[in-house]
């Protein structure tokens, strides 16, 4: 009987997981709506199963999307941690400030990496895609001024 029921929670466990970078994203945001709507009654939420619940979303699931977010993703997750802390230490005030400084050095961390490692490629993708559309509407342009001229 008990290995029946690790099997079948198992299973639950691999068909509740998120399959998709936007379906994680959803599910967390969604977790978090539904924790912040019991927030009234902080007495009344199961803890032991919310925390569980929230270390899937904020390590496990985190790890496997990871290499897919983008940095608006991250700064998204970042606000999803400071807003659970915020319900699960609504009267703990010098535990949320510190959750909230360490979600604050987080995001800055991460905008430095960015800023260090992936903006001028960026930036220069986006010259040579505007580049090339520039050169596409010219061209496009010179061709609508000769058809033009061709009526006259």
């Amino acid at each position: 009987m008990r290995i029946l029921l690790i099997i079948l929670l198992s299973m639950c466990f691999i068909s509740c997981e998120p399959t998709s970078k936007a379906d994680y994203m959803k599910e967390f945001e969604s977790f978090i709506d539904n924790l912040e709507s019991q927030k009234e009654n902080p007495k009344d939420i199961d803890w032991e199963a919310t925390e569980k619940q929230y270390q899937l979303y904020a390590d496990t699931y985190y790890k496997k999307f990871k290499e897919e977010l983008k940095l608006g993703d991250e700064i998204n997750i970042a606000s999803l941690k400071v807003r659970y802390h915020l319900v699960k230490n609504s009267g703990d005030i010098d535990n949320t400030f510190d959750t909230l400084s360490k979600s604050a050095a987080e995001i800055k961390d991460k905008i430095q990496f960015y800023l260090d490692n992936n903006l001028e490629d960026d930036l220069n993708r986006l010259k040579e895609t505007a580049t090339k559309l520039g050169d596409s509407i010219s061209s496009k342009v010179q061709e609508i001024i000769e058809e033009i001229e061709a009526q006259k």
